[in-house]
């Protein structure tokens, strides 16, 4: 009989987008539709390719990643 295993390498609780500044629902869903859907993926993203990508200011983008790395 196979033992289950009781830790996972995935947090459990990973914190959430909306912890940041700036981001609601809105912001979290067109997050995710880059693939972002976690303050540690935003932390690991290129600023100016999420700017392109959402259209917005890579000003703002950046305030978000520098606060997604202070949360990671």
């Amino acid at each position: 009989m196979e033992r289950e295993k009781t830790e996972s390498t995935i947090p459990l609780h990973p914190t959430q987008l909306t912890s940041i500044k700036g981001i609601g629902v809105k912001w979290v869903e067109q997050l995710k539709s880059c693939g972002i859907n976690s303050v540690e993926d935003l932390a690991d993203f290129k600023p100016k390719e999420l700017s392109e990508k959402l259209q917005i200011s890579e000003k703002r983008v950046l305030k978000w990643i520098d606060e997604a790395k202070k949360l990671k």
